[in-house]
């Protein structure tokens, strides 16, 4: 099946869902779409790990980066963030505290503490730190 539609279908299911630390995140939404589409197991590295965002600090500052995660699984850092692919991650937030979105069709997708939020890839783009694509 083509990314697009898988991405489609990932997000519908998703775009109800309502946030919990260490099972639906910011970290988790595009850790399971990776190993749902490309048959990884990204997510049970962090998935239970933390319950508030106090031990989700801990556990991201002691025992996890998104670099380490992303480079594990074959994502490639990209040079240039001026454009973006369906089924990129975007890394914005800091280096200590990232927020990972999930690309599809110009928009960047987040599951924020609000639910599942989106944006266009150009209102976000001053705050992009990097861009991963596999």
């Amino acid at each position: 099946m083509s990314i697009n539609l898988e991405l489609f279908k990932y997000i519908e299911r998703h775009k109800y869902d309502k946030y919990l630390w260490g099972e639906r995140d910011c970290m988790l939404f595009p850790s399971i779409w990776i190993d749902t589409y490309y048959g990884e197991t990204t997510s049970k590295t962090i998935k239970h790990q933390y319950y508030n965002r106090r031990t989700a600090l801990v556990f991201y500052k002691n025992y996890i980066s998104t670099d380490t995660v992303l480079r594990g699984v074959n994502f490639v850092e990209q040079e240039d963030i001026s454009s973006v692919e369906d089924g990129d991650i975007v890394q914005t937030g800091t280096l200590e505290w990232p927020l990972l979105w999930l690309m599809y069709n110009d928009a960047a997708y987040c599951m924020s503490e609000q639910g599942l939020i989106y944006v266009t890839y150009e209102a976000l783009s001053p705050q992009v730190l990097k861009v991963w694509r596999r």
